[in-house]
């Protein structure tokens, strides 16, 4: 693992780079816009998984639907930025609970019936709480 750290806008972050060779400085790395194009890398920025949208616990996900899929029951899916994309998200045979912590999800594809924002189904129970549901399109 390689380690760096650096400031900007008035605070330090530490930022962790795994499972890849890197010769650009670590200010460079953090300004990478979306998640990671540096190939096989795993980045952290502050110990969050950089460009993640989700978490459970302390594992990050960087999309909704890979963090629904792992969830087990009675796990609680916290959003950590607004979401926003073409299709909604399915959720099949869960008990969890999607805290969207003030952070909006929002789905450009919801004229389709499947594609609303939240598709629940089977032997679900699922609370989403905290934020705000879009679906448009």
């Amino acid at each position: 693992m390689e380690i760096a750290t650096y400031s900007a806008y008035t605070k330090e972050h530490v930022i962790s780079i795994n499972g890849c060779s890197v010769t650009d400085n670590a200010k460079q790395i953090a300004e990478i816009i979306e998640p990671a194009t540096l190939e096989g890398c795993t980045i952290y920025v502050d110990g969050i998984l950089f460009g993640a949208k989700a978490v459970i616990g302390d594992e990050y996900y960087t999309t909704l639907q890979a963090a629904i899929a792992a969830a087990q029951a009675g796990d609680t899916i916290t959003l950590l930025a607004d979401i926003t994309q073409e299709n909604g998200v399915i959720i099949t045979d869960k008990n969890l609970k999607i805290d969207l912590a003030g952070y909006t999800f929002e789905v450009t594809n919801g004229a389709n019936a499947n594609n609303r924002a939240f598709k629940i189904n089977g032997n679900s129970v699922v609370t989403i709480e905290n934020g705000t549901i879009i679906a448009t399109g």
